[in-house]
Order: structure tokens, then sequence, then C-alpha cells
């Protein structure tokens, strides 16, 4: 499941806004698209932190997006992603979440450095909307990357 955060708008990016969100609905046993909003052009970042990984993702997507699969125009690039794993944790034989906790706290900012040195990109302008995970995940790994969205 993604939370979505809306973000500020480049001004010479002048193109229609909005977010879709993917997850599971509580009515229904399988995945389901729930559409707040469309948009020919945007940009999302995507953050992931559910266990053991860091991994950030820029992509714009276009076209329009009606239901699951998009529609006949809808196609997305990726411009830049990163991931870091944290091997720290194979000497314990598991994840331990307090540990995975600091360890996404340390790595968020290198990936996102990645991720905009990758794609050649000014974040703080040309992001439309953050998307990250807040389940299924450890509990402590999740808040973080929750938080690091927020900010």
């Amino acid at each position: 499941m993604l939370a979505l955060f809306q973000c500020g708008r480049d001004a010479k990016r002048k193109k229609r806004t909005g977010f879709v969100l993917v997850g599971k609905s509580s009515r229904q046993s399988e995945d389901t698209t729930l559409i707040i909003s469309y948009n020919f052009n945007m940009r999302i970042l995507g953050i992931e932190t559910s266990a053991d990984d860091t991994g950030i993702a820029l992509i714009e997507a276009e076209g329009q997006f009606p239901g699951r699969k998009g529609g006949p125009d809808f196609s997305y690039k990726v411009l830049g992603n990163a991931l870091l794993s944290q091997k720290v944790h194979a000497q314990y034989g598991g994840i331990f979440p307090a540990l995975a906790k600091r360890e996404h706290a340390i790595n968020l900012p290198t990936v996102l450095e990645q991720v905009q040195n990758v794609s050649r990109t000014v974040l703080d302008t040309s992001v439309d909307v953050i998307a990250v995970t807040v389940g299924p995940g450890l509990e402590p790994c999740l808040w973080t990357g929750i938080n690091f969205a927020q900010e």
C-alpha cells in the first residue's frame, strides 16, 4: 500500500497534475486502483523502506490513468533509481527493526542524492507527488520512510 503526498509545482511545467493510488481496498480481496485525479504529465518520487532495503525512484508518467492498466496513451519513463541493501543483518540471521530503522535514516539522503544525480533533476521543484510505502513491512522502517517523505 502506498501513501501519496502532493508536492509543489514548478511554474515552468504548466501541465495538469494529480495522482493515482494503487493498493488494497478494505472491501475487496484483490488490488484495486483508486483514481483520485489524473494527469497528462507528472513526476513521481517513490520511496521504499519496508524492511532492510532503502530504495528511491523517480518516474515521469504521461497519458490518462483510467483503470488499473492505464489508458491507451499511458506511458512512463524511469528517470532515476537507486537501492542500498543493509548487509549488517546477515550476522544475526534476520532483520532487527531498530537497526534497520537507523540504517534507513542514514541511507535515505544518500539514495536520494544518487537519484538526483542520475536523473539530473532538481527534485525540490520538479516532483509532483511523493509515493511512500506504508505497509506491509516493519513498522519502524515504514515510519522512517513516511517521515522522510513528509520532510
